[in-house]
This record gives structure tokens, C-alpha cells and sequence, in this order.
């Protein structure tokens, strides 16, 4: 858990540099890619995020995690594709189904190009004029 506050620190870091430059007065929102592969926790770097902002122009602002899907390289051929995955009930993490196959050349064989991301996508700003 306690590296989901270093993960709030310096998603917060960049975000405010990124106001800064574009003359915010306040920050309304943060969109964030997650993939879904990922071990962060949006509630927990929600909460830190939250800490940290407040007295700052992000005081208050909306965090949108927008989960991504893993997406996979055959390594046979180069083909991408989807990974289907399994979630337990109640569980945090994700498995890759073991069966998986490329539908192009039937390989077993994959490397993980999308669906451990996290990636500051945009954030909403307000200017006084």
C-alpha cells in the first residue's frame, strides 16, 4: 500500500507542474490509464492523492481511472491480441488463462505490451480571467 503514495506523490507532482504551465488556476479533474494488470489500487492512491492536494489548485479534483485491457505480442509472430483473463471474486489481481493461443499462428508464446500501465492521459483545468 505504501507504494501506492509514492505513486499519488508523483502523480501529483506532475500534474501540478502540468497546471502550472498551462495557467490554472484550479485543477477540476485527472484522467489516469490503468491497465488492469496493474497492482496499484485507484482507492488507495485516490486517498493519498486527495492528502496531498489539499490547499493546492488540485484541492478537490476528480481522479478517472480508465482501465485498460491487456494486449499481447505472439512472439512467433508478431500478431497483437487480447488477453482474456479471470478475476476471483474478491480477489485483487488478475490471471492470464493459461490456454491462450494467437489466432493467427496458434503460438503459446506472448509478451505483455498493454495492461500494466500507468499513465497521466490529461487533466481538466479552470482559468480566472
Amino acid at each position: 500500500m505504501m507504494h501506492n503514495l509514492a505513486i499519488a506523490q508523483s502523480l501529483f507532482d506532475l500534474m501540478i507542474d502540468e497546471a502550472y504551465t498551462a495557467n490554472a488556476d484550479r485543477v477540476t479533474a485527472v484522467y489516469i490509464h490503468l491497465g488492469m494488470m496493474s497492482d496499484i489500487e485507484p482507492e488507495s492512491v485516490r486517498h493519498f492523492f486527495d492528502v496531498l492536494s489539499q490547499n493546492s489548485i488540485a484541492a478537490g479534483a476528480w481522479l478517472c481511472f480508465e482501465r485498460t485491457t491487456p494486449q499481447a505480442r505472439c512472439l512467433d509472430c508478431g500478431t497483437m491480441t487480447g488477453l482474456p483473463t479471470v478475476r476471483a471474486a474478491g480477489e485483487p489481481w488478475i490471471v492470464i488463462r493459461a490456454e491462450r493461443r494467437c489466432t493467427c499462428c496458434g503460438g503459446t508464446h506472448f509478451a505483455l505490451e498493454r495492461g500494466d500501465e500507468f499513465i497521466l492521459d490529461r487533466i481538466e483545468i479552470e482559468r480566472v480571467l
